[in-house]
């Protein structure tokens, strides 16, 4: 038996074990959760269940047909409904079964509504006070981050008040964009009738009853499902049985505001559910181990442990790169700045890229750009050769190092680095008129 503490097994053990009671089910990359998904479902069917009284719920489209498709291929069975569906599609259903007018805005949809309220918002001159140059809110990148942002706000109700006085409890947080654009974002989202991913499943957790709910509810990547997610999977499930199936240490979709923190909330919410642990069932070589490893310690633990590969020693080792041309080298920076962002948390403003010549930093400027980094090229937008003060230490040099000029000694006296007035460059130039080698200096200059 397995206890309602925590036990590590096999797919195929847990399958006569689980029984007519709650699971969460973890287990590491490789240890099989999907095909456990797929026979559980089957041992369902073989004890008279019917496919319509079985939802696998998925956090992504993508991974809804996937499923959709093994799972009718491994029946014998015919399914009215589909047998896997997405959260957000579960959500829209319930949806518009309460108000068929509602409508969906696709996320390219919401870039394109974002964009043009900035671009709206530039023309009231409100960007100024946002402390980013305009090539930053220009950027897709930019749009994203706004897109998620607003995410976040609507799955935890927080209106344009409430991000004002976070705003003020974190003043180094920038979101002076975000202030001036959620409202109007939400008001042109009401007055099209249209809701986004966020507020879809925050409306529809409210009305889970409209919809029959299923005999058993299996959640499949429980650790890619944002918060909201997990609230409406709870009440969906709240008179059916409920297999949560996931890897705390395996989120990937943390920039879409989920937190793998399914482990706590369903350990809060339904505490006499079975906890189990999956073995690893595909053999990986040593090195993808250690790597893992090494991953794995700087992630917060989630109450969830007993599933994790051993850690190891740190190694520490410098890195290279050659690559055969440009757009390889600026496809790497990218991707190298944008993993930094996204996994070490890193400002923009905290990254930088030292390049040889002028030219360099300006071509990598304009191909970073290109792929969505916010750039800006610091010092002066000129060669040294073209400044003032960096021109005259550089013929300072030339000076010391190179054969006496006498046009270059005048012009290196009258340049900001010695620093002479007026009056002074006078005064010098008399005492210098008379020397055999200044002889030659003209009335005007003495």
């Amino acid at each position: 038996m397995i206890s309602s503490g925590s036990s590590v097994a096999s797919s195929g053990s847990l399958l006569t074990k689980i029984q007519k009671g709650d699971a969460l089910v973890i287990g590491a990359p490789g240890s099989g959760k999907t095909g456990f998904i797929l026979d559980l479902v089957a041992e369902y069917e073989s004890l008279g269940y019917s496919p319509d009284e079985i939802l696998v719920i998925t956090p992504q489209r993508a991974q809804a047909a996937m499923l959709r498709d093994q799972l009718a291929l491994a029946s014998s069975q015919v399914s009215t409904g589909p047998r896997a569906r997405s959260i957000t599609s579960y959500a829209f259903e319930i949806l518009t079964a309460e108000n068929p007018e509602i409508k969906l805005l696709s996320g390219a949809k919401q870039q394109s509504l974002i964009a043009s309220l900035i671009t709206a918002a530039e023309e009231k001159s409100l960007t100024k006070s946002w402390g980013v140059d305009s090539l930053t809110y220009s950027l897709s990148g930019f749009h994203s981050e706004l897109r998620d942002l607003f995410s976040v706000l609507v799955e935890n109700n927080i209106d344009a008040s409430g991000l004002t006085a976070l705003q003020r409890q974190w003043p180094s947080a920038n979101w002076a964009a975000a202030l001036d654009l959620y409202p109007a974002y939400l008001d042109e989202l009401e007055r099209a009738r249209q809701v986004d991913a966020s507020q879809l499943i925050v409306r529809a957790a409210a009305l889970t009853d409209v919809l029959k709910p299923p005999r058993v509810l299996l959640l499949d990547d429980a650790q890619d499902i944002s918060l909201a997610g997990l609230e409406l999977v709870s009440r969906i499930s709240s008179q059916a049985q409920l297999i949560v199936v996931g890897d705390p240490d395996s989120v990937t979709m943390g920039f879409r505001a989920s937190a793998g923190a399914f482990v706590e909330f369903f350990v809060k919410n339904r505490p006499e559910l079975v906890q189990v642990y999956l073995e690893d069932q595909l053999p990986q070589p040593r090195s993808v181990v250690n790597l893992m490893s090494k991953i794995v310690q700087r992630i917060p633990t989630s109450l969830a442990l007993a599933h994790r590969p051993l850690p190891i020693e740190p190694v520490e080792q410098a890195e290279f790169a050659l690559f055969d041309n440009q757009i390889s080298e600026s496809d790497y920076i990218a991707s190298e700045l944008r993993i930094s962002r996204v996994q070490a948390d890193l400002p923009w403003s905290q990254m930088c890229v030292v390049a040889r010549t002028r030219v360099q930093l300006d071509q990598l400027a304009s191909d970073l750009s290109a792929r969505s980094i916010p750039v800006r090229i610091l010092g002066v937008q000129r060669p040294l050769s073209q400044q003032p003060a960096a021109r005259a230490v550089l013929e300072f040099g030339q000076l010391a190092f190179g054969e006496s000029d006498q046009d270059l000694v005048l012009q290196l006296l009258g340049s900001r680095l010695i620093g002479l007035s007026v009056i002074q460059q006078r005064r010098l130039f008399r005492h210098l008129a008379q020397l055999e080698q200044f002889e030659a200096l003209s009335r005007a200059q003495v």
